[in-house]
């Protein structure tokens, strides 16, 4: 259930404005309601930019949570190299297999969850602003912004960094348990192995989960820019 952007009133069909809205800018009413509405442009010009300098920010965010979870990683996958090579003892490889097998599959699932929290917060930002276009737009009677609109209407923005970053993850659950395998020459059984297989399972299932959401949540944004299309295309 959704509400129209002017009375509040719930409508059940995805648009943005309900039926009673739709006649009442259809007709006469259109242009009293538009010079009631400029008085208010100043306020929509202000939650534009907040929501711009939103957008911007969780882009920042996200590259330091890979700059700082990837520095983390190496500097474990370092550290560990260094103890388990240098002492002939089992002790020190068992805690390397440790490191490799359990603790940074782990903690890259964690990164994931936090990158992909970010990432979220960009493209809620990015459909507010499109809602915001759409009514300044209106308002203006000429198309004055418009670029956040064209983006979401793409289908592939952001697709091939998106599908970069989650491959990254991915390699890095599955591949480092491994490559520490390898390195420390040691092996374990399918159960020892079922925790970095299950944060690989995870991180998969929480991909498509929220990947399918945000791809609701896009579609209903574009059924919203058709509408508002529509509507302003009725002129008295």
């Amino acid at each position: 259930m959704v509400k129209c952007s002017i009375c509040d009133n719930e409508i059940v069909r995805e648009a943005s404005l309900c039926t009673n809205c739709v006649d009442f800018l259809s007709t006469g009413n259109r242009e009293q309601f538009m010079r009631d509405e400029l008085k208010h442009i100043d306020k929509y010009m202000r939650d534009y930019e907040m929501s711009r300098e939103e957008a911007l920010s969780t882009i920042a965010h996200r590259n330091q949570i890979l700059s700082f979870g990837l520095a983390a990683i190496g500097i474990v996958i370092a550290a560990s190299l260094t103890v388990s090579l240098k002492d002939p003892l089992n002790i020190p490889k068992l805690f390397c297999l440790a490191v490799f097998v359990y603790a940074i599959p782990g903690f890259t699932v964690l990164l994931l969850i936090m990158w992909f929290g970010e990432f979220e917060r960009m493209l809620r930002a990015a459909f507010h602003q499109v809602r915001l276009e759409l009514r300044i737009n209106e308002l203006l009677k000429f198309e004055l912004l418009s670029w956040t609109t064209r983006v979401i209407e793409g289908e592939h923005n952001l697709l091939y960094t998106y599908i970069a970053t989650i491959s990254m993850f991915g390699s890095i659950i599955w591949g480092v348990p491994v490559f520490g395998i390898i390195i420390v020459k040691m092996s374990l059984s399918a159960i020892q192995l079922l925790f970095p297989f299950l944060c690989g399972v995870l991180s998969f299932l929480i991909v498509l989960d929220r990947h399918l959401k945000l791809n609701e949540k896009k579609g209903k944004v574009k059924k919203e820019i058709i509408e508002s299309r529509k509507i302003w295309a009725r002129k008295p």
